[in-house]
């Protein structure tokens, strides 16, 4: 498997701000009639966020390399019962994909396997200068879900998509426990996180994560979101199993993103999987 995270839809109610947003951080916007478009690359779309009230996730789409993989793909969803349904032709040119299909995880949240995401007519040209951002093989980068039961979610993505385990993080919080396990896809660490908190969370989206080609781009990125006043509702710091530097800031729907550099590698079928009891091994610190 070869998959990778390639676009995220989110609802939003303040596509206005998402834009403004979206240059603090350092990507692309691009509005359209249906949609607010944020590039990070040569393609097209990373981010389709649409008009609504949800403020949340409205789907996940991962992209398959080949037709062949789109269809092994296919044919494992039909092998394990897992129902699944045929985007339409509007759909596909909201995501400028040229193929989808759309399946449910255990949360009820929409994820999809694409095939053919199309390269934009214009290179990516961001308001602020950068370095631009780790995508090709590995994505945009990797999306962390709230949910009930973490593990039935990670079973649900071994067995839908074939994903790897890269680690578990059980850590402390208050009198209870938060249970995380990260679930690879190709090297990047993770493309896809489930995260169990012992408390209901107001959103299914935790954070999404984009990887700087550069840490100086992730420091400038902190520098102008402090300047602007965004909320840094987790401070400057490294993870311990991706080994992410990296920052966390609000996003005007409410959950947050993590920008990053340093992210290590992994090796699918070869990665031996660990349990952390921490989520930082410096830094991070936590915005009252």
């Amino acid at each position: 498997m070869s998959l990778r995270l390639a676009y995220v839809g989110v609802e939003a109610s303040r596509l206005d701000d998402w834009q403004e947003f979206s240059d603090l951080a350092g990507l692309q916007a691009v509005p359209s009639r249906d949609a607010l478009f944020l590039r990070m690359d040569e393609k097209a779309r990373r981010f389709i966020i649409t008009e609504g009230k949800a403020d949340d996730h409205a789907f996940s789409g991962f992209e398959a390399e080949s037709v062949e993989e789109f269809d092994r793909t296919l044919e494992r969803l039909k092998r394990e019962g897992i129902p699944f349904a045929h985007g339409d032709e509007a759909g596909a040119e909201l995501r400028a994909v040229d193929r989808y299909v759309l399946f449910r995880d255990p949360e009820g949240l929409q994820h999809e396997i694409a095939y053919g995401c199309r390269d934009a007519d214009t290179p990516f040209a961001p308001k602020v200068e950068n370095r631009g951002y780790v995508t090709g093989a590995e994505g945009l980068g990797h999306i962390a879900i709230n949910c009930k039961d973490y593990a039935a979610c990670e079973a649900f993505m071994t067995t839908a998509l074939g994903a790897g385990l890269s680690d578990h993080i059980f850590s402390d919080f208050g009198q209870s426990t938060v249970q995380v396990s990260f679930l690879h896809l190709n090297p990047r660490h993770h493309s896809i996180a489930y995260a169990q908190f012992p408390f209901e969370t107001s959103r299914k989206i935790d954070h999404i994560m984009i990887e700087a080609m550069e840490l100086t781009d992730v420091l400038k990125a902190q520098a102008r979101m402090m300047d602007r006043n965004i909320p840094i509702t987790i401070s400057l710091g490294e993870h311990p199993n991706d080994h992410a530097v990296s920052f966390y800031c609000t996003t005007p729907s409410g959950f947050r993103l993590e920008i990053a550099a340093n992210c290590i590698k992994v090796t699918p079928g070869e990665w031996e999987a660990t349990v952390y009891d921490y989520f930082s091994m410096w830094g991070h610190r936590v915005s009252a």
